[in-house]
Parts: C-alpha cells; sequence; structure tokens
C-alpha cells in the first residue's frame, strides 16, 4: 500500500473518531443544551465530509482531483480545530465538560487532520 492511501485512511479513520469521540468521551454536558449541542451537530457532518473525502481518494486515481480533494480535506481539518473555538463555540465554563474534554479533542484532531491532509498533498504532487 502506498503512501497515499495510507493517509486517506487515516483520515478516514480520524472521521470515525470524531463521531465516536463526541458520543462517548469527549460528550458534551448532558444536562443543557446549549452551545455545545451545536458544536456535537457540526462536528459530525464534519466528520462524515472527512470520511467521504476520504473514501472518495482512496477510491480514485486521478492526481489532479486527488490533489483538489487533499486541500478540501486541509481545510475540513482547519474546520474542526474552528469549530470549538469560532464556528460553534462551547461553553466558556472551566468545570463544564464539554471545556475540558471535547474542546481539546477537536482541536487535536482537526491539527491531525489538517497534518495528515498536507502530507498527502505533498505525497500526490510529489507523483507527478
Amino acid at each position: 500500500m502506498n503512501a497515499h492511501k495510507g493517509l486517506n485512511i487515516l483520515n478516514v479513520l480520524a472521521g470515525i473518531l470524531i463521531i465516536v469521540g463526541v458520543n462517548t468521551f469527549a460528550h458534551i454536558c448532558t444536562m443543557m443544551e446549549g452551545p455545545c449541542a451545536k458544536t456535537k451537530t457540526l462536528a459530525i457532518a464534519v466528520a462524515a465530509v472527512l470520511a467521504v473525502l476520504g473514501i472518495a481518494q482512496f477510491a480514485l486515481s486521478n492526481k489532479n482531483i486527488n490533489a483538489i480533494l487533499g486541500v478540501v480535506s486541509l481545510l475540513v481539518g482547519i474546520t474542526t480545530v474552528l469549530l470549538p473555538l469560532v464556528i460553534a463555540p462551547t461553553c466558556q465554563m472551566p468545570s463544564m465538560h464539554c471545556y475540558v474534554y471535547t474542546r481539546p479533542f477537536l482541536v487535536i484532531v482537526g491539527v491531525v487532520v489538517a497534518l495528515i491532509s498536507l502530507a498527502d498533498i505533498l505525497v500526490t504532487l510529489k507523483k507527478r
């Protein structure tokens, strides 16, 4: 298996990790439906897009399309980082579960996705 396919599998796994994470160990506070509920919903949507992009890149062999999808995956990673901070911020109470677990989880996974996508773009462009 080449590096490109391996990186795409990692992106699919990261999407699955986000979906599982926000529903289990990095869940939002269950006692209230505040801004964190929006964060969770958008995180699941972003993760689904990431998984679909990874599967599409794995299945397609056109280098130009893979490079474009790699850039889109990079943007999805950046969106994942910005999601709990700017786009749909979690609550600002340091004692809440969403602030302590969900927020850093999404930021860390988003950075990892962005780095994986950047590596994938470089591998794809190097193949030319």
